[in-house]
């Protein structure tokens, strides 16, 4: 979740100050949208449905993405 909320603020930080020199603006607007949505899959992953047959699945999950 806090990787959502960093990717989030730094969206809108970028929209209420733009990034200098214009020429990296798409670049840097266009990774933020990449990271935001890496959080989200790392959220997904997390929080997925585990098989019985691994009862320490989302533990592993969690400390392999930490």
């Amino acid at each position: 979740v806090a990787r959502i909320v960093l990717a989030a603020t730094a969206l809108v930080a970028l929209q209420l100050d733009p990034a200098d020199p214009p020429v990296y603006a798409d670049l840097t607007y266009n990774l933020h949208w990449v990271y935001a949505f890496y959080a989200f899959m790392l959220l997904a992953l997390t929080f997925r449905d585990i098989p019985e047959w691994m009862p320490f699945g989302r533990f592993f999950t969690a400390v392999t993405i930490a």
